[in-house]
């Protein structure tokens, strides 16, 4: 092919002696010109220029070798800030990919706010993620809303946990003046199995004002849309950060409602 390249001859009459697409004759042409062999150059950089290399790169591996459950747009955001040029977390995640850096289990050496702590992070492939936490104690922090297909209608907060008594007076105080009797518009009352659920007064109120009560079957929170808020709630605390007592205690996190003055902390 060399020698018939050299000769002149046309590219389509050597792409069908050979067996070949046009396009690779072009291409041997073009690095017999360049190079005087059909070589591949090596170390030719391929594809776009990765955004963060060199003293970045260093700089990105020495920040997940320290906190490896620093999320990616937060390391996007730091080196943003350090080296002046616009960075996001598809940045940060090529970057990762070539340091070899895998996403592991976090392997702690202490405890904190068992909500708000991160589970994951980026470590060397074949190394553990380790991250060391302080060790205290924190207060635990009960939560009962009352949700509807409108959004929040009820929500108390408690430190500590919740019992008959309390749920009792939640149902009374909060669901009822909330719902009405059935078949109206919020008159079914649905609940899990948790005990203090099925206290005979809880039943016996909800009925005495017309509200209609289901339980739903034990393990099956795939029925239960308020899993999934609790869901959302524990990721915001995760990815901020921030202290659960903070958090729990301004109805804003969890409703997203500030204005509504009956959504707040008891």
């Amino acid at each position: 092919m060399r020698s018939a390249i050299r000769d002149g001859t046309k590219h389509a009459v050597i792409a069908e002696d050979n067996g070949v697409h046009r396009n690779t004759v072009g291409n041997m042409k073009r690095l017999l010109h360049e190079q005087g062999n059909v070589k591949p150059r090596r170390n030719q950089q391929r594809g776009r220029v990765p955004k963060i290399s060199g003293e970045c790169l260093e700089t990105l591996r020495k920040m997940y070798d320290d906190a490896p459950d620093t999320y990616q747009d937060e390391a996007a955001e730091a080196l943003t800030k350090l080296y002046g040029f616009k960075l996001d977390k598809w940045d940060v995640c090529r970057a990762l990919k070539r340091l070899r850096y895998t996403y592991h289990k976090l392997d702690e050496s202490g405890v904190n706010e068992s909500n708000a702590r991160r589970t994951h992070g980026f470590a060397p492939k074949g190394r553990k993620a380790r991250v060391s936490r302080v060790l205290k104690r924190t207060p635990g922090w009960s939560i009962l809303p009352g949700l509807t297909v409108d959004g929040f209608v009820a929500l108390h907060i408690y430190q500590g946990a919740y019992n008959a008594d309390l749920f009792y007076d939640f149902v009374e105080k909060e669901v009822l003046p909330n719902t009405t009797p059935f078949p109206g518009p919020r008159s079914v009352i649905v609940m899990d199995n948790v005990r203090f659920h099925h206290d005979p007064r809880i039943a016996e109120i909800l009925s005495y004002h017309g509200r209609k009560c289901i339980y739903l079957p034990p393990y099956s929170p795939d029925l239960n849309p308020i899993e999934g808020c609790f869901g959302i709630m524990k990721q915001y605390m995760r990815k901020h950060s921030k202290d659960p007592t903070e958090i729990i205690t301004n109805p804003y996190y969890f409703t997203g409602k500030p204005r509504n003055p009956r959504l707040r902390p008891r």
